[in-house]
């Protein structure tokens, strides 16, 4: 991976974590259903879909969003994983160099 594509990554990753952060927050301090419908207005101010299809396209993203957050600890042992992995993969390709 180049450090241009590393950089991308890190501010994609920067701008999901705030997202998931954000809208966990909002969750706790006023509720699923306010998150949701506040998520719909500015879907449908968006696209100019109707509330219903605003509605439908926000709870999806919605559930998304949060089942991102449950799964933090996941991702990490996933990521450590890999990391393992290539650190494994260097160490045998110096010991054939």
């Amino acid at each position: 991976m180049t450090m241009k594509q590393s950089a991308q990554c890190a501010s994609k990753a920067i701008h999901s974590t705030s997202a998931i952060y954000h809208i966990a927050k909002a969750t706790v301090r006023h509720g699923e259903q306010a998150v949701v419908n506040e998520m719909a207005e500015m879907e449908q101010a968006k696209t100019n879909a109707s509330f219903c299809e605003a509605v439908k396209i926000a709870a999806t993203r919605y559930e998304a969003i949060m089942s991102l957050s449950d799964k933090g600890a996941e991702y990490k042992a996933m990521s450590e994983r890999l990391d393992r992995g290539a650190e494994d993969f260097q160490a045998e390709q110096a010991l054939w160099a």
